[in-house]
């Protein structure tokens, strides 16, 4: 059991903390001298992340193998990090999941976690952690929001729907939590080069240099610079920022409409 002596070394705890934009969170935080909670699904990874960020950055990680879509995560977190005498200053609520399917074909079960993972989970941990950085006089809270919080879409009208959630909550629980010294922050992206949308390497590349998509470590950067100067909230690129913009122009019908044909095809 790892415990620690007053005063603490800086402790950051991330979901989804063993890939993609997780990973890129992880390491920038571990080059500024943060022990790291890492809490992911993926234990041999977990185990792989400790050994590396040791040699690389002479930092503590102590790993979390969890499933976050149960009710049960973010309590259980909490009170390993008491276990461990571990109080985070910094909490970046990461993990997800993203796909494209039918409303109608999607099995029950799949709702559950996705609604689980994106919103009672983090507000959970948001609840637990935030009181403790209140207590403390200082803290900081980074929730993964979207783009697509912005517009319903066919094929990812639960993403965007939960999405849409965690802006919102984070932006009210922004102004609860500051008068204690607790910043909170929504980074809201648009496509990431992740490999999660199976787009060939060539198109990617494009969509990088064009602004339409970023990269991990590009992502997490604009996100922690928003988070630690205590913005509401972060829409990376002057194209995503655009879009927004459009998207408010243009009626709700006629947007789905759009969006509706160019999933079906």
């Amino acid at each position: 059991m790892t415990t620690y002596p007053t005063p603490q070394p800086k402790v950051a705890l991330i979901t989804g903390a063993t890939g993609g934009i997780g990973m890129a969170f992880s390491h920038q935080l571990a080059a500024q001298g943060y022990t790291l909670v890492a809490v992911s699904n993926q234990y041999d990874l977990l185990e792989s992340m400790a050994g590396d960020f040791a040699n690389r950055y002479g930092v503590e990680v102590l790993t979390i193998c969890i499933d976050l879509s149960r009710k049960e995560a973010a309590g259980e977190i909490f009170e390993q990090c008491k276990e461990w005498n571990v109080k985070p200053e910094v909490l970046i609520n990461n993990a997800g999941i993203f796909f494209f399917e039918q409303f109608q074909s999607l099995p029950l079960r799949r709702i559950d976690t996705m609604m689980e993972l994106h919103m009672n989970t983090p507000t959970r941990l948001c609840r637990l952690f935030g009181a403790q950085m209140a207590d403390a006089g200082r803290g900081y809270i980074l929730n993964i929001s979207s783009i697509c919080a912005w517009m319903p879409n066919p094929g990812l009208h639960l993403y965007a729907a939960t999405k849409e959630y965690v802006r919102m909550m984070s932006e009210g629980v922004r102004y609860d939590l500051m008068p204690y010294g607790v910043k909170v922050t929504a980074l809201c992206p648009g496509g990431v080069d992740t490999g999660l949308y199976n787009f060939p390497p060539k198109l990617v590349r494009r969509l990088v240099r064009w602004g339409i998509f970023t990269t991990p470590d590009r992502l997490a950067l604009r996100g922690l610079k928003a988070m630690f100067r205590g913005r509401r909230r972060v829409i990376p690129g002057a194209i995503n920022r655009l879009f927004i913009f459009l998207v408010g122009c243009v009626p709700t019908s006629l947007r789905l409409r759009i969006v509706s044909r160019f999933y079906n095809h």
